[in-house]
């Protein structure tokens, strides 16, 4: 079957192309009858077999009333209506192979389809998900330089800060009030908020000056009676500066990274802000208040 297709392609091609010689020829018939979908093949081949069998049927001789002939001749000696009937069952057999053929082709190109869909999806994941992997690579990098910006603007202010508090004109802030609830009458107590300045590391100044803020925040609002307060600390609109220095480092945590925000707890920014603020707004803590 395969020699006799090709030969047949050949003489076609031979044919056609008259400008090539012949072994070109059949080397460029066998490679195009290789290309062939199987299934034409086997509907070529059925095809073949039909009109071998039908060939073999038409030369068989058929005998009746006047004698024996072909039935090929019988049939061209048949009326019209039975010329066209037998035709017509001839031409439907090969439709209906020919139906069922292009079916199963149909059948198998939609499957390739859907094999390639299958291929598609599963590289349009891959794609997707490395461009994922990129875009949070970019993200972990924006943030990332987001982080070291925003470091260096905290550890300016820290360094601000400290020299703020080192400049400060008071070393000591002092307050003596009677106590809220005194064990005896007229009991006194005092409360001293220390600008330590034995240490030249800014951190650790900011830190002990923190530490202080809190601890002089709590014994003065839970154990003074502030309407009688004696001895109040001179005002100085540093102390203001400072708080508004606290506050712009407030605003940074969001852009700091989860080591920075842990350092600025260590350093007990948060209370203090809180304990300064809550100092700076009772009046009756301060001397010379504008």
């Amino acid at each position: 079957m395969n020699r006799v297709a090709v030969w047949v392609i050949y003489a076609y091609f031979w044919w056609t192309l008259h400008d090539k010689d012949d072994q070109f020829v059949y080397r460029y018939s066998r490679r195009y009858w290789a290309t062939v979908d199987s299934l034409i093949k086997f509907g070529l081949a059925a095809t073949l077999v039909f009109i071998v069998i039908v060939v073999a049927f038409a030369v068989d001789d058929t005998c009746g009333f006047f004698g024996c002939e072909t039935r090929f001749a019988s049939v061209l000696d048949a009326p019209a209506n039975e010329m066209g009937d037998t035709l017509a069952g001839l031409a439907g057999g090969l439709a209906f192979l020919w139906i069922i053929v292009t079916v199963m082709l149909q059948s198998k190109e939609l499957a390739a389809q859907r094999q390639e869909l299958r291929l598609t999806r599963r590289e349009s994941a891959k794609m997707a998900a490395a461009l994922e992997a990129q875009a949070k690579i970019f993200e972990d990098e924006q943030q990332a330089r987001k982080e070291e910006r925003t470091r260096k603007v905290l550890y300016k202010l820290v360094e601000q800060s400290a020299d703020m508090i080192e400049r400060l004109p008071f070393r000591d802030l002092y307050w003596e009030a009677k106590l809220t609830n005194p064990v005896v009458d007229d009991q006194r107590a005092a409360a001293i908020l220390r600008v330590s300045r034995e240490t030249s590391d800014p951190v650790e100044l900011v830190k002990s000056f923190n530490l202080s803020c809190v601890d002089v925040c709590k014994d003065i609002f839970s154990s003074f009676d502030l309407d009688t307060i004696e001895t109040s600390a001179e005002y100085d609109g540093k102390y203001s500066d400072i708080l508004s220095v606290y506050r712009q480092i407030e605003e940074l945590k969001p852009d700091l990274s989860q080591a920075e925000c842990i350092q600025l707890e260590i350093l007990h920014f948060d209370a203090a802000m809180m304990a300064f603020s809550d100092l700076l707004s009772e009046d009756s803590l301060w001397n010379n208040r504008p």
